[in-house]
């Protein structure tokens, strides 16, 4: 009884504790920034790999041998998608400046539209060359979660890897981010993978986690009482064993009463029977008991209890189990008439000789 009371408080406990999480985590995503925008360089490749230096091998490109002047062809997939939680429009582009990307440490060759998970992107995005190392991208709207792919072919010394720098000024962000997806993804930790992605993905991720948690939380605890219990279980299994070898008495009355003396022995072992002997030779003690238990037994606390009484009242509400004479009040072998106590004759003789009983098995 009592290691169940302490599980399901465990279990309660643990489970407020989950919800609890659940709804920070589901605060915390619903209060970030709700407009976002990434340029994500999803892949990259050489066009020419070449690892070693080779005698009178020559690449032109443009007229020009690239491999002389130590250059390097790299395609860029770069994808432009709104991952926040609003819709962003033509007029929160800043009109003054242009919109797209900067390629420091190398020159746009190309760039064109591979792919979107939106028709109306693939459509009206035109991305133009503008210099050496600039690309613009129209000033469309971008529906949340949407993007557009684009392939850029980058002319760039072999000694440094280009890097991309957003462009333009959109409301409500601060700046665009750019992020190496390819990389990232090997790179990122266990954690981070986890709780990577906007507040629309984050939020029922959080619910799932939640539920997930407190299941886990659930099983835990059950296993825990479970395995906390086995020692208990295998000390009464013992006590059970010992008990078996000591001889019935006659007449069955009696021996009901030895099977009650018994249950003391298996349930609170040697301690709780050493105890149960001292209260009902101690009529005091018995009497403290008595009220005790029926306080216990009713759930309540009467003001003039005295501080010892009111002490063992609170371990026994604290432990979730009554003394080890409580079976000597189940089995009416100590009963209360008005203010009168009632103590089967029987009771001390019975106990004493199952002390020595046991202590005579156990030798």
């Amino acid at each position: 009884m009592g290691n169940l009371k302490k599980s399901v408080k465990y279990i309660v406990s643990a489970s407020f504790l989950g919800l609890v999480i659940g709804l920070i985590s589901i605060y915390l995503q619903f209060r970030g920034t709700r407009t976002h925008m990434s340029m994500d360089v999803a892949a990259e490749s050489n066009v020419l790999d070449v690892k070693h230096t080779i005698p009178d091998l020559s690449i032109f490109f443009q007229g020009r041998d690239i491999e002389e002047e130590k250059s390097n062809l790299k395609i860029l997939t770069v994808r432009v998608v709104n991952d926040g939680e609003s819709n962003i429009h033509e007029d929160d582009f800043d009109s003054r400046m242009p919109f797209g990307l900067r390629i420091d440490g190398g020159r746009v060759i190309r760039v064109q539209v591979i792919g979107a998970n939106s028709d109306y992107l693939s459509e009206n995005v035109h991305p133009k060359v503008a210099g050496e190392n600039q690309i613009e991208i129209d000033k469309v709207i971008f529906d949340k979660g949407k993007f557009v792919s684009l392939e850029i072919l980058v002319l760039h010394p072999k000694s440094s890897n280009p890097q991309l720098i957003p462009m333009g000024k959109i409301a409500g962000i601060e700046q665009i981010a750019i992020t190496n997806s390819f990389q990232d993804h090997e790179q990122k930790s266990f954690i981070d993978q986890i709780f990577s992605g906007p507040a629309a993905v984050q939020v029922p991720r959080a619910i799932v986690y939640s539920v997930l948690s407190l299941i886990i939380i659930i099983i835990v605890g059950f296993a825990i009482a479970g395995v906390a219990s086995i020692p208990s279980k295998w000390r009464k299994r013992m006590r059970r064993q010992i008990a078996k070898l000591i001889p019935e008495l006659e007449p069955l009355e009696l021996e009901r009463k030895r099977k009650i003396i018994e249950k003391i022995y298996v349930d609170y072992g040697s301690e709780g029977l050493n105890f149960a002997r001292e209260t009902v030779n101690d009529e005091t003690a018995l009497k403290r008991m008595t009220r005790i238990q029926h306080r216990f037994q009713g759930g309540s606390i009467v003001s003039d209890s005295r501080a010892e009484e009111l002490v063992m009242q609170h371990r026994m509400e604290v432990e979730g189990v009554p003394s080890s004479i409580w079976p000597l009040f189940e089995g009416k072998l100590v009963s209360v008439s008005g203010d009168e106590l009632n103590l089967d004759p029987d009771v001390k003789h019975l106990i004493d000789e199952f002390i020595k009983q046991t202590q005579s098995v156990i030798k």
